[in-house]
């Protein structure tokens, strides 16, 4: 297979074989773009950054070994929103946005379902959703008092509820009829917390 980027700049580099974390990829070490079968980019979104990072610099190492790097990597910047073509299909790749949400733009096969990332997006992927992942303490203890004042209403108007299931007549004089009160009350109360 031959790299989409780099055939968009007239130039004809097989991509190359590697492995990262038992995911079998094929990388360009001229423009450093890697090309992923389906659902092989999302078992490497989920490894840690360090591995991913490491992998790359394999990657840049091959890369300054190619004697055209200089030139095809100044080529790629300038051929970055030309639409590529698959390398296993030969098709017209559609251009996505990595989760609607960030500024990574992917290239994807409709037909086989492969994905082209260009150099470093691999890593950029990672960092976005490192970000995303992270909490906001603020934000998190806004919520959980939001979410605790909601169970305080709530077990508030459960016990009304329950109350006014069976209202106790305050003018009952006879301590059977008091008592027979306060016995449904209880077995209401029972059965409105099982939710029966």
């Amino acid at each position: 297979m031959f790299c989409p980027r780099c055939l968009i700049n007239s130039k004809e580099v097989l991509l190359q074989n590697m492995v990262l974390e038992g995911i079998e990829l094929d990388v360009c070490n001229s423009c450093g773009g890697i090309w992923f079968d389906k659902q092989e980019l999302a078992a490497a979104v989920s490894l840690d950054k360090q591995t991913v990072d490491s992998f790359y610099n394999k990657l840049n190492a091959l890369k300054v070994q190619n004697e055209t790097s200089e030139t095809v990597s100044n080529d790629q910047n300038f051929a970055k929103d030309l639409i590529l073509k698959c390398p296993k299909c030969n098709i017209e790749m559609s251009k996505y946005r990595y989760m609607y949400t960030s500024n990574i733009y992917i290239d994807s096969c409709d037909r086989c379902e492969g994905i082209w990332l260009d150099n470093n997006e691999l890593l950029n992927i990672i960092n976005y959703l490192e970000e995303a992942s992270k909490v906001d303490p603020e934000k998190e203890a806004a919520v959980l008092a939001k979410v605790q004042q909601i169970k305080r209403e709530y077990e508030l108007r459960e016990k009304e509820f329950v109350d006014s299931l069976v209202k106790l007549d305050d003018k009952a004089r006879n301590p059977i009829t008091k008592g027979l009160g306060e016995v449904l009350q209880a077995i209401y109360s029972f059965l409105y917390k099982r939710g029966l």
